[in-house]
């Protein structure tokens, strides 16, 4: 019974993590993109 419960709490705390990396992930790729679009602008000039 122990065990059940305790593979269920793993297995919800891994999709928590995959959940943080993803969203981790998106905000790098955004905060690169914004950062790449603002250096754009300065090497036009």
């Amino acid at each position: 019974m122990k065990n059940i419960q305790l593979e269920e709490k793993m297995e919800t705390i891994m999709l928590i993590l995959e959940g943080i990396l993803i969203l981790g992930m998106l905000f790098g790729i955004i905060n690169g993109l914004i950062s790449l679009i603002c250096n754009w602008d300065k090497l036009k000039d």
